[in-house]
């Protein structure tokens, strides 16, 4: 049976692009996830595209946990969003990315694979518009990411090292015993 993985992602006024990366996330391949969504106090619509999108989800099988807060910065979403998390494995995307249908089970396969590890990175590519970057256009041609473990040495040495959330992928036992939230 698969591991359960919980997807942690703070939301705050992206209702022009959570829709597509809710869609991305009911593509992924991986199918035992919890999805947490924080709506960090959204007052332009992000809430209600959530609220339309729960239901497509929990068909997909996912369980859905929406966590509705006044609006504390993203440190704090986090930090609520942590707390709910119950899957053995968290990863923290954003809510505007474009998720490649292998980004939960390419990391969750490594980590299943090798015990002993507590965590794993992995790529990404980014828009061929750069003027876009980070705020996607729901037709434009923007992300299409390639998940792999990350090779931390050759990426540092060839300036690729992103020091962002969503390339992350934990054990949460790893982040508990860190004292993460």
């Amino acid at each position: 049976m698969q591991a359960k993985v919980s997807m942690m992602v703070p939301c705050y006024n992206k209702v022009k692009w959570i829709g597509t990366m809710l869609d991305s996330v009911i593509a992924q391949k991986w199918d035992n996830i919890e999805l947490i969504l924080v709506n960090d106090g959204s007052t332009d619509g992000t809430r209600e595209v959530i609220g339309d999108y729960k239901n497509r989800l929990l068909e997909r099988g996912y369980e859905v946990v929406i966590i509705d807060q006044k609006n504390i910065g993203l440190p704090g979403a986090i930090r609520n969003g942590l707390r709910a998390v119950t899957g053995e494995f968290v990863c923290m995307p954003d809510c505007d990315d474009i998720l490649h249908p292998e980004y939960v089970s390419a990391m969750a396969d490594v980590l299943t694979k090798r015990p002993n590890d507590v965590w794993v990175r992995c790529d990404f590519n980014r828009p061929i518009d750069y003027e876009s970057w980070p705020y996607l256009k729901k037709d434009a041609n923007c992300l299409h990411m390639e998940y792999y473990p990350y090779k931390l040495l050759e990426s540092l040495f060839l300036s690729r090292l992103r020091w962002v959330t969503w390339v992350n992928f934990f054990r949460m036992e790893y982040l508990r015993e860190c004292r993460v939230m």
